[in-house]
């Protein structure tokens, strides 16, 4: 018994640094700075056998959607560094795409093979019966069904590369404006978690201590209005799928205005990093953030807070609208 406790206490350290290493806040990359976009970049080349991803300029292929025998591309797609802009939905594309190919490869296999066979039975025969008649029309109707397939297989790719080359983004150049005909650059605006964001949570390393997650990724709501050097507001995300039940599962469940169950505080430092707290009256069961914002966009990790073993993840934010949330008071304000 002692034996157990002490190899599940490794595992459980061993996992957290591993963790650490891979979702920790200095991996909270925007944009992947080690490549030019005309180098790098990838697109689509059609083929006669499928879709390739080629990259850059030169053209090198880096990976095949097959039409016939569909081969997993979501290693190229999410690219070499999975914590950079964009690299875990372009690879959640990517697998839809692989999905729907392969959905559709089969139908358009067996499509083929009945039309093969039919038309091997009427040469056989030196006429078209009845059967070859019925055997080629379930091949032509096979082949009609995996048209929209392929096509939506073809549409996921396109989003994969999409989401891929976002990596290459840069922020837009200052804006200069005139005084007293010299030009001057503007500052840039101050970082401010002031609004409503889409999040994003993806689940890389569940809690031992929790049901098996359903999901690994679940989006939701977070609402900002700064005060002084800081946010509060409120969070509206259904975390049960991904931890078995709700986050702080101790805390009063109730209005979203009116409890601490979905209490949020932010806070920014430096120029672009930022902490925020998801319960942050709670000490167990509560869930940090910290990574890098950028004008409308933040990414980084998280972790549940004060749990053995808990789960870590990372996460993307948009900004949808800058108007600042109206916070309800608290029944203890």
């Amino acid at each position: 018994m002692r034996q157990c406790w002490l190899f599940t206490v490794v595992g459980c350290v061993v996992g957290s640094q591993a963790d650490a290493q891979v979702v920790g806040p200095s991996r909270a990359t925007v944009a992947d700075t080690t490549c030019s976009y005309s180098a790098c970049a990838l697109r689509i080349a059609p083929s006669w056998d499928g879709l390739g991803v080629v990259r850059g300029s030169t053209g090198q292929r880096v990976a095949n959607l097959h039409f016939f025998w569909p081969m997993d591309v979501t290693d190229a797609l999410r690219g070499p560094d999975a914590s950079v802009a964009g690299a875990d939905s372009a690879a959640g594309h990517a697998r839809r795409a692989l999905h729907l190919r392969r959905v559709g490869a089969g139908f358009t296999d067996a499509g083929a093979l009945a039309i093969g066979v039919a038309i091997l039975r009427a040469i056989g025969a030196g006429h078209v019966s009845k059967r070859d008649q019925v055997i080629a029309g379930v091949g032509l109707g096979a082949f009609a069904i995996s048209v929209p397939l392929q096509f939506g297989a073809d549409g996921e790719l396109s989003k994969a590369v999409w989401w891929h080359n976002l990596r290459f983004a840069r922020p837009p150049a200052t804006p200069a404006v005139t005084l007293g005909g010299a030009a001057v650059t503007a500052p840039p605006p101050s970082p401010s978690l002031t609004g409503t964001w889409d999040v994003e949570y993806t689940l890389d390393s569940a809690s031992t201590n929790a049901p098996a997650p359903t999901v690994r990724r679940v989006r939701g709501r977070l609402m900002f209005v700064t005060e002084g050097t800081a946010a509060r507001g409120r969070f509206s995300v259904d975390f049960a799928p991904m931890f078995g039940a709700p986050l702080a599962r101790d805390t009063a469940a109730g209005s979203v205005d009116t409890t601490t169950a979905t209490e949020v505080f932010g806070a920014l430092s430096g120029t672009d990093s930022v902490q925020v707290e998801l319960i942050p009256s709670v000490a167990h069961g509560g869930l940090s953030m910290w990574g890098r914002i950028e004008g409308d966009s933040v990414s980084g990790a998280w972790a549940q807070r004060a749990y053995r073993c808990a789960a870590r993840g990372h996460f993307r934010m948009a900004r949808i609208d800058r108007t600042p949330l109206v916070v309800a008071p608290s029944p203890r304000d």
